[in-house]
């Protein structure tokens, strides 16, 4: 739900009578001072007399499952980022280890490349060691 969609239903709601909202002789739906409306069926005028008490305890569920979703959303960007982050600390550590292997089987001469020394130029991407 929108939060203008509910800033609307706050609006109607804030203009309503004062409650506690109450069923008189399964017709009546009234207040303390007032009857509010008269209704031809008790299960719609009990379920208009609650609708005083049930849609603010509605309105504050919704607030408070977005203040949570918020709260999610927040929570799952910084775990998105801190996995990235290890990712790229970990493909850097990968690199060097790749770069010192190359180093340390660098071939003696053209056409002499180790088993080792090919594996480590491929997964650096074909770069060879200088």
């Amino acid at each position: 739900m929108k939060q203008e969609q509910l800033n609307a239903i706050k609006k109607r709601l804030a203009k309503t009578s004062v409650g506690p909202w109450f069923v008189v002789e399964e017709e009546f739906v009234q207040n303390v001072s007032s009857v509010i409306g008269v209704i031809h069926l008790s299960k719609d005028a009990h379920f208009i007399a609650h609708a005083h008490k049930d849609v603010p305890a509605l309105i504050e569920e919704i607030e408070r499952l977005k203040r949570e979703n918020e709260g999610l959303v927040i929570d799952r960007e910084c775990a998105i980022s801190n996995i990235t982050n290890e990712f790229l600390n970990e493909e850097q550590r990968l690199r060097k280890a790749l770069e010192e292997i190359m180093e340390d089987q660098a071939p003696i001469m053209e056409g002499w490349e180790t088993t080792t020394y090919e594996i480590a130029r491929k997964a650096l991407g074909g770069e060879a060691h200088e």
